[in-house]
C-alpha cells in the first residue's frame, strides 16, 4: 500500500524497537500503547511477539485505541506456522505513521526460493525512492550480523556479536547496497539479552 510522508523538514518521529514478549489480552495491548504514546512513539517495530494465533501462518492488522487519551494506534502481526502464537514480529504505528506504511511482508521463510523472492520484492519497492527519502525496515530478521569487519563499517556499529550466519550475511548485503544502518549494533546491550 503507497502512502503519504511520515514527516517534513524539523519535524520529528519516534522510532522504538524492543521485544515485547506477550500481547495475548487486551490489557497488555492497553499497557503497550500507552506507553508508546507517554514517550510520543509513531512506530515501534517488536520481535519475539506472543499473540493468540494458532496454526497457520498468518498476516493481519488491527487499531487499538488509548483508553487514556483516544489515540488510535495500528499493530501489524505476523508469525510463522505451528509456532503457536510465538515468535511472531509486530510493528505497531501510531496514526501518523500509518499513513506513511509503504509494505508490510511476513519474514518467515520456508525455503530460500521464498528468501529470494522477498529480497528481490524489497530491492523493488527501495529502488524508485529519492536519496534523502527516510527508510526504516524494521522487524525480526533471525540475522546475526556478527563483529565489524572492515569491509562493513558503513553497515554496523562496535556493538555486533556472534558469529555471522547466511541471514546475517544476506542482510548486511542488502544494508550495504541500500545504504542502511544496523542500529541495535550501536549500543552496549545488557549481558542478559545477548544471544550468542
Amino acid at each position: 500500500m503507497k502512502g503519504t510522508a511520515l514527516c517534513t523538514r524539523c519535524e520529528v518521529s519516534a522510532v522504538s524497537a524492543w521485544n515485547v514478549r506477550i500481547l495475548m489480552d487486551v490489557a497488555s495491548h492497553a499497557i503497550t500503547i500507552h506507553t508508546l504514546s507517554k514517550y510520543c512513539v509513531d512506530i515501534a517495530c517488536s520481535s519475539e511477539v506472543r499473540l493468540p494465533i494458532f496454526g497457520l501462518a498468518y498476516s493481519r492488522s488491527r487499531s487499538i485505541i488509548n483508553p487514556g487519551s483516544e489515540q488510535k494506534y495500528w499493530l501489524y502481526d505476523c508469525g510463522g506456522s505451528n509456532n503457536l502464537g510465538r515468535n511472531g514480529v509486530a510493528i505497531v504505528m501510531s496514526d501518523k505513521a500509518h499513513s506513511a506504511l509503504i509494505e508490510w511482508k511476513l519474514t518467515v521463510w520456508p525455503t530460500p526460493r521464498f528468501k529470494d523472492k522477498f529480497y528481490a520484492e524489497l530491492q523493488l519497492l527501495t529502488r524508485p525512492l529519492r536519496k534523502h527519502d527516510m527508510v526504516i525496515i524494521g522487524g525480526d530478521w533471525n540475522a546475526c550480523v556478527g563483529h565489524n569487519a572492515a569491509a562493513m563499517t558503513l553497515a554496523i556499529g562496535k556493538y555486533a556479536i556472534a558469529d555471522r550466519c547466511c541471514n546475517g550475511e544476506r542482510f548486511l548485503h542488502c544494508a550495504k547496497e541500500h545504504y542502511l544502518f544496523v542500529t541495535n549494533t550501536c549500543f552496549r546491550h545488557h549481558r542478559k539479552h545477548l544471544i550468542m
